[in-house]
């Protein structure tokens, strides 16, 4: 009771809640500027070995976690009587597996000593296709495995990439210290493989837009993440089911600039080991309304999100969102 008390009392001092935050992130900075220290003074070769001690650490001393993902990709895949295959608790280990891999490969990439997996490009003839037509290629992305392995990918293909991001990205809130200093370290790993960054406000400035525009038009490649609520404007799909609200920002932009719109996932084959798929143009003809053009966009892209959810649900970053 008394504790409850306490509590309450302490949320409604002013700037109590923000302090909380940048106190609870000021901890995680710290883990991941030791894990940071400690990769960049170990060879790439151990982290395989260092995945999964740790995962079988995890595993056994955090089964909650693990039943708590396998849940959610039963009740969000599922959609019959019969046995998924893989399970819903294999597939909620393999999940936990990639996510420790991926801490680990981003804790390297913000240190001394670059993360680079091992990435296999499949459909990198669909961007060099729009290229060649000069109107730029937008990469939508959906949020499997990690960004660096898609820029890393797509480095290593010799595509040089524009990014959409936020101030607060990777930051795991709002607060000041995660804009100041968690976002900045936990998303170094990505940001050194791109050539620009561009940052969309919270706010409601749409200069951000303009800035998007010219590097379509500059004829780059622009990737953009497709399957996150952090938008304006949204189309609702069924995916499996659930329903997600998808931003429509890529299919508008694809719309009024021309640009080619293309499917992006990064899939984990094995230990540090992805495979990069680009899907074809989906944007459809400029000659129709801009509304249904949009509909039909992101129908395409719901259908293959929800194809990759079923087939690779341990490679989806998805589950830890819900």
């Amino acid at each position: 009771m008394t504790d409850h008390f306490l509590r309450r009392v302490f949320r409604r001092l002013p700037g109590f809640s923000r302090l909380a935050a940048s106190l609870k992130h000021g901890s995680v900075f710290i883990a991941a500027l030791l894990t940071a220290g400690f990769t960049s003074v170990t060879p790439q070769a151990l982290d395989p070995v260092l995945c999964r001690a740790v995962h079988r650490a995890f595993v056994r001393l955090r089964p909650d976690q693990v039943e708590l993902i396998a849940g959610r990709i039963d009740r969000c895949i599922r959609t019959t009587s019969e046995p998924l295959s893989p399970t819903p608790s294999e597939s909620a280990r393999a999940y936990w597996l990639m996510r420790i891999e991926v801490l680990f490969g981003e804790a390297r990439g913000a240190g001394l000593r670059p993360w680079r997996p091992s990435v296999v490009v499949e459909g990198a003839e669909h961007i060099e296709r729009a290229l060649e037509l000069g109107h730029g290629a937008i990469l939508w992305r959906m949020t499997f495995t990690s960004a660096t392995v898609v820029n890393w990918g797509l480095k290593q293909a010799g595509f040089d990439v524009v990014h959409l991001t936020s101030d607060y990205h990777r930051g795991g809130s709002r607060s000041w210290f995660a804009k100041h200093f968690s976002a900045p370290l936990f998303s170094r790993s990505e940001a050194r493989l791109v050539t620009r960054r561009i940052f969309r406000p919270t706010s409601r400035n749409l200069a951000y837009l303009k800035e998007l525009r010219a590097a379509v038009h500059a004829n780059s490649v622009v990737t953009m993440v497709g399957d996150t609520t952090r938008a304006r404007h949204t189309e609702t799909h069924r995916v499996g089911n659930l329903k997600l609200d998808i931003p429509t920002g890529p299919p508008s932009l694809a719309y009024s600039s021309g640009a080619s719109l293309h499917t992006c996932v990064a899939l984990r084959e094995g230990p540090y080991r992805y495979r990069l798929l680009v899907g074809p143009d989906i944007s459809e003809a400029r000659a129709g309304r801009k509304p249904d053009a949009r509909r039909a966009a992101t129908t395409k892209f719901t259908s293959e999100l929800e194809y990759h959810m079923k087939t690779s649900p341990g490679s989806s970053m998805f589950w830890g969102r819900r």
